[in-house]
């Protein structure tokens, strides 16, 4: 279980690592830090921070919490969450929030499967967190194969490359990224049945669109995405969502109104119930 855990987080960080080293150059004459506790980050210089907790659990649909805060720096921009366990992606769910006085939430409940598809590749713009802000994320068990231990990562940048890359005109410091989220037990031989997405009251470019289905069942179930009454994209499969997806993201983003709620339409053709599970990488236009 040890080398699994450490395993599927060193080669997702392994694989972030390239990404990064690719698109910021390191600043000459420095050196890598040496790994420490989990209250300090690893700081891969020209690249990333990580930060990394292990969570136990005692049993099925268990939730424990990660906790990070106090960031050395004073700023952190997370870009990827990684999280390995020792049970089902299908049924081990994550939640993401911050607090700072009140609680944020950034996303809920989210099957570490859609959470892979997500974090696949870092975000565009990075979500900020102040050093006044706690990161809370929340890991569930799961039901069926439990999980008894997970490790959660959060990579990103510190402050001192935020303002790197803001000097150097690669990140907009006004942009915003926002993370919508919706999931829904689909009934057998349901036709067009509305998943909605939370309004968030402003006007959201939509970058990507990640679908999780039960079952296997990718190649059967359709989906349609409507703002109102106006078409976003048109009914497609889950597969054929992942390819749309898997390489790059939409340019120009898609427009969501901030006065038009974004729902998605699911047929779900077979003679059984499906779970399905929908995040979209968005960021605030205006």
């Amino acid at each position: 279980m040890d080398d699994l855990l450490t395993t599927s987080v060193r080669s997702a960080a392994q694989a972030a690592t390239r990404t990064f080293l690719q698109e910021v150059s390191p600043a000459p004459g420095t050196a890598p830090t040496s790994p420490v506790a989990s209250s300090r980050p690893l700081v891969l210089p020209g690249a990333f921070a990580v930060y990394s907790q292990e969570l136990k659990f005692a049993g099925a649909d268990e939730t424990q919490r990660a906790e990070f805060e106090r960031f050395t720096e004073g700023q952190f921009g997370l870009t990827r969450l990684i999280v390995g366990h020792t049970g089902a992606d299908q049924t081990v769910t994550v939640s993401l929030s911050a607090r700072r006085g009140t609680r944020r939430v950034l996303f809920e409940n989210i099957p570490v499967e859609s959470l892979q598809k997500l974090f696949r590749d870092p975000l565009a713009v990075p979500i900020r967190f102040e050093n006044a802000d706690q990161i809370q994320i929340d890991v569930n068990s799961g039901q069926g194969v439990v999980a008894d231990r997970a490790n959660v990562a959060i990579v990103g940048y510190t402050a001192e490359q935020l303002d790197a890359l803001e000097s150097s005109g690669r990140l907009d410091p006004s942009a915003e990224a926002v993370l919508l989220h919706s999931s829904l037990q689909v009934p057998a031989g349901a036709v067009e049945t509305p998943l909605r997405f939370e309004s968030r009251g402003i006007e959201l470019g939509v970058r990507r669109v990640l679908v999780s289905v039960g079952g296997g069942r990718d190649d059967e179930l359709t989906l349609a995405f409507r703002t109102g009454t106006a078409d976003l994209l048109p009914a497609m499969t889950a597969t054929q969502y992942g390819e749309l997806f898997s390489e790059h993201r939409i340019e120009p983003s898609l427009v969501v109104p901030d006065n038009r709620p974004l729902t998605a339409y699911v047929t779900n053709p077979t003679g059984d119930n499906v779970d399905v599970s929908i995040i979209m990488e968005a960021y605030r236009t205006a």
